[in-house]
């Protein structure tokens, strides 16, 4: 929609409008402050030095006349910032001539500003805050050094290609200077003042328009964060046309038009009178629509109009969704609530993170001051990985009271089991103001770690990019299993952080994961046993023996494909679906398909020969042939099972923060191998016997005659052993 077609005209007044429209033009149509938001709820204060949105105000809103002499024009960009400036000349010196001043009053001295900049970009309608950043050219006065320059804003960080100082030659600002006030009440004032050329000689630096709509960015440094170049703790931009405001002072006109610029959730076109609101979503197409309402329209065109109800804005909507969205996980608000960090991420309802990014600082290298706060007493870690996952990462572990391990220390995570978790070499523990505490029950972890450190095989932290972190909580103070973990997104610079962990899952899916877990159990640690062990002590059972064998190999296999069907279901429902992405799915698959093959096989099974035998392991016959891999594959899918159950009561305790059952399964696991050793001894000593017996026979009968092999046989039925079948577990040589 257009900004002509977005305002909606009404009854008698359209006829006036017209004409009133047509001499305005554009000009005053399109003017609309703007605003990259969706890092935080909406309503945060826009005083707070902690928030991640950005408003893009429009200078033909806001503007007034300047309360100081020397300049024409003023506005304020957010509370205790105000902006002077004045309008270039038609035509003599001034007319390519920029001049501007700004003044930024805090309460106290921690809250005062350690810079202030003021930048211009080439992107008039920005759909990310990276746009609208990246390419600019700021001019910035550092305090500390009463340093006054322009610089290249090239990403957000410092460095050749980065944030960095224009050469000597490109340094053209006239009587820049920055100053401090300190006053009765401890207050303190910072001014910037800067004239400025309109167009540089250089080509590459951006033209300062005075014919149309700028888009300017501003940013104040505290103090709290250092005495230099370090990360901001507020910013926003602005938009200014210089003829316009010169024709609306001369109209005395200030309108009030408000386009929005936000993320993350796209908001479809809907006009609505009044208070038509415009929705862009970061990285999504810009639409563009009017705000202005309609009782503003006719106040320019000097008419009447009818008072017009207030109407909920689609920006105050999508607001309210996304905060409901935010609360249902892990992110209640990008500000953080300890007033010595600038962001947070509330990861549950025990466990915060808190960040400032250090990547100003010409003293040392860009790192990143964290802390990580629980409320309990447990040993605490923070970890950096590639994927979320934990093996192969690295993290930062502090564990009270340890004898050996009198601070934080960084840690490579080898595997899931302690052992395999062990502290860097000491030439790599570069962690700054590292510590661990307990107070009042609550256990907080501090640390200040390098982004890149000098070792390159330690993994690199984004300051403006998606990082994937891990942490985890102790069950106690001692270094241990942990009560629960979990990987979160987060860019650092944005307070980008949607806590989406495909490690972490959704409680939500509890039950189905409970019900995958007994179906598999009773597959593998009941029916398929059972099959193996009566085929393994057939002879007890000789008659029945077949028929409880099949029964509990299709009943194992059923199982099976029940705890199948519902693992694959309920990972496609998961946030993030990632099928056989873990050894226990991989060996869940592999179970899936050897015990269907096992069941079909058993099915075709071929005849018994009975004039051919089998010696050794290494068959001459169909059945033997069949008979040796029906015994291997079950043996493997019975080793398989017990691993596989192991792990998934592992994964079960880890996602869900519960102590692993595993001790109870490797008890039954031990009582099964003792019941199963007892009943082999009890059947070689019966083994033993039907020889003693069997040697009694054959000295007592004469062979000749040809009635010792009946009298054998006679004497081993009576003793419950068929010497014939093939099926017996012991080959007893009676002859």
């Amino acid at each position: 929609m257009t900004p002509i077609e977005s305002i909606s005209i009404r009854g008698s007044n359209r006829s006036k409008m017209i004409s009133k429209l047509v001499a305005i033009g554009s000009l005053l149509l399109v003017s609309a402050p703007t605003t990259v938001m969706g890092r935080i709820p909406s309503g945060t204060s826009s005083t707070s030095h902690r928030r991640a949105d950005v408003i893009i105000k429009q200078a033909s809103d806001e503007y007034k006349a300047s309360s100081e002499s020397l300049y024409d024009h003023m506005m304020t960009l957010e509370e205790g910032l105000v902006f002077h400036w004045n309008d270039p000349g038609e035509d003599g010196v001034g007319a390519n001539v920029f001049s501007g001043r700004i003044v930024h009053v805090s309460e106290t001295a921690e809250r005062a500003a350690s810079y202030l900049a003021l930048g211009v970009s080439n992107v008039e309608f920005p759909t990310s805050e990276s746009e609208l950043m990246i390419g600019s050219d700021a001019i910035i006065g550092v305090v500390s050094t009463s340093d006054v320059a322009k610089y290249y804003l090239g990403s957000r960080m410092p460095g050749e290609n980065g944030i960095r100082k224009m050469e000597d030659e490109k340094q053209t600002l006239i009587d820049s200077k920055i100053q401090t006030h300190v006053g009765d009440d401890g207050s303190v004032t910072t001014i910037l003042s800067f004239e400025k050329n309109l167009k540089e000689d250089d080509s590459k630096e951006i033209v300062i328009k005075k014919d149309a709509r700028n888009t300017f960015l501003f940013a104040v440094g505290l103090q709290s964060n250092g005495d230099g170049l370090s990360y901001h703790g507020s910013r926003g931009a602005f938009q200014l046309d210089f003829d316009e405001i010169v024709y609306l002072a001369e109209k005395g006109q200030i309108g009030s038009d408000i386009v929005i610029f936000k993320d993350p959730e796209p908001v479809a076109e809907e006009e609505q009178i009044g208070s038509d609101t415009v929705i862009i979503e970061d990285e999504q197409p810009v639409a563009v629509t009017n705000t202005r309402s309609e009782a503003e329209i006719d106040t320019e065109a000097n008419t009447e109009t009818d008072a017009i109800p207030e109407t909920e804005t689609d920006s105050e909507t999508d607001t309210e969704s996304n905060n409901k969205e935010y609360d249902s996980d892990a992110l209640d608000a990008c500000a953080s609530d300890d007033p010595d960090y600038l962001h947070m991420v509330k990861i549950n309802s025990k466990t915060k993170f808190h960040w400032n990014l250090d990547v100003w600082s010409n003293d040392t290298p860009p790192a990143v001051n964290g802390k990580l706060v629980f409320e309990g007493q447990a040993w605490l870690g923070f970890g950096f990985s590639f994927d979320g996952s934990m093996i192969g990462s690295e993290a930062i572990i502090g564990i009270p009271d340890h004898e050996d391990f009198d601070r934080p220390l960084k840690f490579k995570l080898g595997a899931k089991n302690v052992g395999e978790i062990t502290p860097l070499p000491d030439a790599q523990q570069t962690l700054l103001n590292a510590e661990i505490t307990q107070k009042n029950r609550i256990t907080t972890l501090t640390f200040k770690k390098l982004l890149s450190e000098d070792n390159t095989d330690e993994l690199e932290i984004s300051a403006d990019g998606m990082n994937n972190f891990i942490y985890a909580v102790g069950t106690s103070n001692t270094f241990g299993y942990h009560q629960f973990r979990g990987s979160f997104k987060l860019d650092l610079s944005s307070c980008n952080s949607p806590i989406a962990s495909s490690r972490h899952l959704p409680h939500k899916s509890k039950a189905a994961w409970v019900a995958h877990g007994v179906v598999a159990t009773l597959a593998w640690a009941v029916a398929i046993p059972a099959a193996v062990t009566t085929a393994w002590f057939r002879t007890i059972v000789p008659q029945t023996w077949i028929y409880i064998h099949v029964f509990c190999n299709v009943a194992g296999f059923f199982l099976t494909l029940i705890a199948f069907i519902i693992a694959v279901t309920t990972m496609s429902l998961s946030n993030e679906p990632a099928h056989f992405s873990d050894p226990h799915h991989i060996v869940g698959l592999v179970l899936m398909l050897f015990v269907t093959f096992q069941v079909m096989n058993g099915f075709f099974r071929p005849p018994v020969e009975q004039k051919k035998i089998d010696y050794g392991w290494i068959p001459h016959t169909a059945r033997g042939a069949w008979h040796l891999l029906h015994r291997v594959m079950g043996v493997v899918l019975l080793l398989l099972a017990f691993w596989q159950i192991q792990n998934g009561l592992l994964l079960f305790a880890d996602h869900f923060g519960y102590r692993p059952m595993t001790n109870f399964f490797f008890a039954y696991i031990i009582v099964l191998a003792i019941a199963c050793a007892g009943l082999k001894v009890w059947l070689i000593a019966e083994q033993d016997r039907a020889h003693l017996q069997a040697a009694s026979i054959n000295s007592s009968i004469n062979i000749d005659k040809g009635i010792g092999p009946q009298a054998v046989h006679k004497v081993a039925f009576t003793n419950g052993i068929d010497p014939d079948s093939e099926l017996a577990p012991v080959q007893f040589d009676l002859q």
